[in-house]
């Protein structure tokens, strides 16, 4: 019985790895897009895996630069390094492990649904089914087109670690729940208190895992909450340790740039639009079509128009609490669901209101539940017509429905997935497809318009720019893009209309005030142009290229005392060769000499190249040093 059911694995990991490169093997020679180039095209810190974080300033692997896709999970980007260095840019290396990485968390759910279907609560009744139902949940979850996005598009490898290490965290616990002997038992909780902090350094979303293994334990393990909290308290604090880094992370400047409650949309309102988000991950669970690499979903204002959908959401929570009280696998699934979102739903992220990559994990709870129900239903009819008459007989028929179902949909998906693949071939192709699927979507049309213009096809660009403010003509990011689109076609007067107006739309972006500064500049309204700088370093006091400058027209001016301030503000902001250059050489000539020599000293140090070690020297020689 032991080899057949080892004959049983290996056949079935053979069959999930022999799909998943069948239907991926297409997007191997897919571009790099959106998030990949700052995460991985342009990351320096993957260039070397060795020293893990970097030295001489400079970033390593564990180390990421700040304000990037990778900044507070470093696990990722070590994967990124390893990749890096067994293929540097080449992106067949990328996906062939950002599939190996889901063909795993796919055979991880399978020993979850089968563990979990093994218990005692369940009294036997899926003994004889358990395998196969294990098996067929992870091909489904495998398959279903939602995940797709987390497995084509490189940089949310951190979705699909942090799924990976859920499932891993999961998986221990079971294993811990499972034995007798002390050694084995402490061993999973070790493996579960590394495997939940590994996770929350590849995505903060891990961060609701042991709260989500709280309400399996009590589910299908233990049934008195009471004594659960009593005997586990000490295990669920270890869990709860995953916690700690990303705190670290976030006190030390660490911050995944994008989310928070200070953003421009209120937390109010984003509350009552992830209502009807919700609908659609449920609606998009059951029918993953249209799949769009943007969703545009309105921002709901008041209460008057979105109650439906916050009437929908709130009887669905309350349902799933009712359900999970009464420790019923659905009250799981579902309030599952609502934890692992919850930090999307409750946490504001402006131009990604929905994704779906998002429901990687919640989906592992929701599949595996419905394929358990259709087993469920045909051995209620199977008994209604005396097929299986006693219950100790085997449920042939029942299986084979559900396998037949199984399959029917597995196909049926995978043929959506290799219909999706195209689509990710690089950015042009994705953002052309959400505006084939969402011809109002304003973001694909203003995507497509600036993935044009980085091709140097600006007149091309124009009226999808244009199209997209029109849309929606009261966004700043519309017609800021609008307007770069314009400055770069020579366009000034118009460039600067429009960079006007995006500001008074959101006055507080300072990187609107620095390129209307550039134009005004460029067409010799050096006043203006001042001034738009000065808004930009208030705005934002670490923006390097603002205070140059402004440092710059200060300097010309014969300014000095506010020049070098906002030269040393770069400086100190940016630490980098060119920037100390000018600081060098503002000091020289407003007579500060010693400082001027200072800063020369250690323009040489900062000196890497042989361009920059002769343009040291060629300084140094300049102020007399």
């Amino acid at each position: 019985m032991k080899i057949g059911k080892i004959i049983f694995v290996c056949l079935g990991l053979a069959v999930m790895i022999g799909v998943a490169a069948a239907i991926y093997r297409t997007s191997m020679g897919n571009e790099f897009i959106f998030d990949d180039r700052p995460a991985i095209v342009e990351n320096e810190s993957i260039r070397a895996i060795w020293p893990l974080f970097g030295e001489n300033k400079s970033s390593g692997p564990l180390n990421p630069k700040k304000r990037t896709p990778l900044t507070a999970r470093p696990l990722v980007n070590l994967a990124f390094a390893i990749d890096y260095h067994f293929g540097e840019l080449n992106p067949t290396g990328y996906r062939v492990a950002q599939t190996s990485m889901h063909v795993l968390a796919a055979a991880i759910l399978w020993f979850i649904v089968a563990s979990t279907l093994r218990r005692s609560r369940f009294d036997g009744k899926y003994d004889q089914a358990v395998a196969v139902l294990g098996f067929a949940s992870a091909m489904l979850w495998m398959l279903h087109p939602l995940n797709s996005e987390t497995v084509l598009f490189l940089t949310q490898r951190t979705e699909l670690m942090m799924g990976l290490f859920y499932f891993l965290t999961l998986a221990c616990c079971i294993g811990r729940w499972n034995s007798d002997r002390i050694v084995w038992r402490f061993g999973f909780t070790l493996l579960a208190i590394l495997f939940c902090v590994l996770g929350i350094l590849c995505k903060e979303t891990m961060a609701t895992a042991p709260l989500v293994i709280l309400v399996y334990q009590w589910t299908f393990v233990e049934s008195s909450l009471r004594r659960l909290l009593k005997s586990e308290w000490l295990f669920y604090c270890g869990l709860a340790c995953c916690w700690i880094p990303i705190t670290l992370l976030y006190t030390s400047g660490f911050v995944t740039p994008g989310g928070g409650f200070w953003n421009d949309i209120p937390a109010t309102h984003w509350w009552l639009t992830q209502c009807a988000v919700v609908l659609l991950y449920l609606k998009l669970t059951f029918w993953p079509w249209p799949l769009v690499i943007h969703y545009e979903v309105p921002i709901w204002e008041s209460l008057r128009d979105a109650w439906p959908a916050v009437a929908a959401v709130t009887a669905l929570i309350g349902l799933n609490f009712v359900a999970l009280w009464k420790r019923l696998p659905i009250g799981f699934v579902g309030v599952c669901f609502f934890i692992v979102l919850s930090p999307t739903l409750l946490i504001p992220l402006p131009g990604e209101t929905a994704a779906e990559r998002r429901m990687y994990v919640p989906l592992a709870a929701v599949v595996p539940y419905l394929l358990v129900a259709v087993y469920e239903v045909a051995c209620r009819i199977s008994s209604w017509l005396k097929a299986s008459p006693e219950k100790s007989q085997p449920r042939i028929a029942p299986l084979v429905v559900c396998l037949v179902i199984a399959t029917s949909i597995s196909g049926t998906m995978a043929a959506v997935i290799a219909h999706r693949i195209p689509a990710y071939q690089n950015q042009l192709s994705i953002w052309n497809d959400a505006m084939l699927r969402q011809p109002e979507n304003p973001a694909a049309w203003t995507n497509v318009g600036v993935t044009l213009a980085e091709q140097g096809k600006l007149s091309e660009s124009l009226p999808y720019l244009e199209h997209a403010v029109a849309l929606k003509p009261n966004y700043y990011r519309w017609r800021f893009n609008l307007a770069h689109a314009l400055e770069r076609l020579g366009r000034q007067d118009d460039s600067i209309t429009q960079y006007r107006l995006s500001i008074k739309q959101k006055p507080g972006e300072s990187a609107t005030h620095y390129n209307l500064a550039r134009v005004l500049e460029q067409t010799g309204r050096i006043d203006q142009a001042i001034e738009q700088y000065r808004q930009a370093c208030r705005i934002d006091t670490t923006f390097a290229g603002a205070h140059t400058n402004l440092a710059i027209l200060l300097a010309a001016d014969q300014q000095w005392d506010e020049a070098i301030e906002h030269f040393e503000s770069a400086a100190n902001t940016l630490d980098d060769f060119s920037n100390n250059k000018n600081l060098t050489l503002a000091y020289w000539q407003s007579g500060r000499t010693d400082d001027a020599i200072r800063t020369s000293e250690k323009l040489q140090e900062l000196a890497q190249t042989s361009a920059e070690q002769r343009e040291a020297k060629q300084v140094s020689v300049a102020i007399g040093n």
